[in-house]
């Protein structure tokens, strides 16, 4: 997909409704959502700082009970230097929703791996409230 912000709401729809379709919890699809919105983002906003006609690949399969995510982008990779102070908070957020690795690629840009469970763990019921991820997907609309 080209590395532009409206790619990022086509990215987010396939990623969920592939999580969906291959039996993942409902319950965590707002947490799916946002980890790969994030994903996508940070590759767009922070791989081709200097050019306009990057891409990214979106990659998903399922393997022992998990949902796999690639994001990866051929960008200037994670340890260039950015001039954003809030650069790190996206991955701080990914590593909250998912179990995430992040590597720089051989051949130059980075990749983000983001594994979601297909069943959700249980929770006491008095303590269920609707997640973060949720609450900002909604206030997002």
């Amino acid at each position: 997909m080209p590395a532009v912000p409206e790619s990022i709401r086509a990215v987010r729809g396939e990623v969920v409704g592939a999580y969906e379709s291959g039996g993942g919890d409902p319950s965590l699809s707002a947490d799916v959502a946002l980890a790969v919105t994030e994903a996508a983002a940070n590759a767009i906003r922070h791989a081709y700082p200097n050019q306009g006609d990057g891409s990214i690949t979106v990659r998903g399969w399922f393997e022992d009970g998990l949902f796999i995510v690639q994001v990866l982008d051929r960008g200037v990779g994670m340890d260039s230097p950015t001039r954003d102070p809030g650069a790190h908070l996206g991955i701080a957020l990914i590593e909250q929703l998912a179990d995430a690795q992040f590597a720089m690629r051989e051949g130059g840009g980075t990749e983000a791996r983001l594994a979601f469970p297909l069943v959700a763990p249980a929770r006491p019921a008095e303590r269920w409230a609707p997640s973060a991820a949720l609450r900002a997907l909604q206030m997002a609309g």
